[in-house]
């Protein structure tokens, strides 16, 4: 598909190719090297590969080695080099593909063909935003033909998915235990007053509870990336469900966090809030507030500032409800290591 997209834009977008043609006079037709053309007149000869993805391989870097063989008189076509860089760019030689597509660019900023394989070499690099902002600029122009228009809007569809992430997770373990509420493990304790064994029976409330029990944990995790930045929102609950209801335990967790990273600092913002419950009853609940902040140096250590705040309130004993903060200064350093050194 990607070398249907480039010959269809070599031959439809690329307007504004006439004012360099009089700078590259001594570069062949290149109609002769576009892909559908080349492959029909120069098939693969030895040890052709079965498989047809490697067959097809094969087939672009035999246009990269053709097409290098001209590359001296074609140093000044966008043309060529938009060719050169779709071939790279279909061989797996994503390094060259972009430099060739890049240099495309610089001579003509307009060359579609060159725009649409660019965009795919960001993408296959690991630049995402860039990737979707330069398929957004050929969506917009008016010269993009239908069929087309509606393979670059799959295209961004399809991309765009890798700034959303949604995972649910749900683990559950059953068994049998004879403890359930770690009581001694006895009905009676036995004490030595003056020598003399005193036998004490335990409360039924103290006394061992063995049954059927299940560990219930549910996860959720969203998170959406932008081009400036990065937000995630995290649910968990999870709990121990059994036949001794006055021991079960029951806890939720839920957080939320901003990364907004800049050429000059990151910023980190979290909150968060949580509460356990106990035997059915709410034991204690808390939210918590995180601030981080770090800019980013050349140096080889930075400044890390982070202040941090709580709030716990025990819903049965109101005494021990507390609000802490605190405030920290750290370094992030990175290890270096001299040239020529030898260690």
């Amino acid at each position: 598909m990607l070398a249907v997209s480039t010959l269809i834009c070599g031959l439809v977008l690329s307007s504004q190719v006439p004012a360099q043609e009089d700078n590259s006079q001594e570069c062949p037709n290149l109609a002769v090297y576009y892909p559908g053309v080349f492959f029909a007149n120069n098939p693969l000869t030895a040890q052709t590969p079965s498989d047809e993805g490697a067959r097809e391989r094969a087939q672009w870097t035999q246009l990269v080695a053709t097409l290098a063989d001209i590359q001296a008189s074609c140093l000044r076509s966008s043309e060529y080099y938009a060719l050169l860089g779709a071939a790279q760019l279909n061989s797996a030689q994503l390094e060259p593909a972009s430099e060739s597509l890049e240099r495309a660019l610089l001579l003509d900023p307009h060359n579609g063909a060159a725009q649409i394989d660019f965009a795919s070499a960001l993408f296959a690099s690991g630049q995402l935003f860039p990737a979707l902002q330069l398929n957004d600029a050929l969506l917009a122009r008016a010269d993009l033909p239908e069929e087309l228009r509606e393979t670059l809007g799959s295209r961004d569809k399809e991309w765009r998915r890798n700034t959303r992430q949604h995972t649910l997770q749900l683990d559950l373990l059953g068994g049998y235990d004879n403890n359930l509420n770690g009581a001694p493990g006895s009905d009676q304790i036995t004490l030595t007053l003056s020598g003399e064994p005193v036998l004490l029976s335990l409360n039924t409330d103290l006394q061992l509870q063995e049954g059927a029990f299940a560990n219930v944990r549910l996860s959720s995790r969203h998170q959406k990336l932008n081009a400036n930045d990065q937000r995630s929102w995290t649910n968990e609950v999870r709990g121990r469900l059994s036949q001794d209801t006055t021991s079960d335990l029951l806890q939720f967790d839920t957080r939320y966090s901003l990364i907004k990273p800049t050429r000059r600092r990151t910023v980190q913002w979290e909150v968060g809030a949580s509460s356990l419950f106990f035997g059915g009853s709410a034991l204690y609940t808390a939210a918590q507030t995180r601030f981080r902040y770090q800019p980013n140096s050349q140096r080889q250590c930075a400044p890390v500032y982070e202040i941090a705040s709580q709030y716990q309130r025990f819903h049965s004993q109101m005494a021990l409800d507390a609000w802490e903060s605190k405030a920290t200064l750290g370094a992030n350093c990175v290890a270096a290591t001299k040239a020529g050194a030898v260690i």
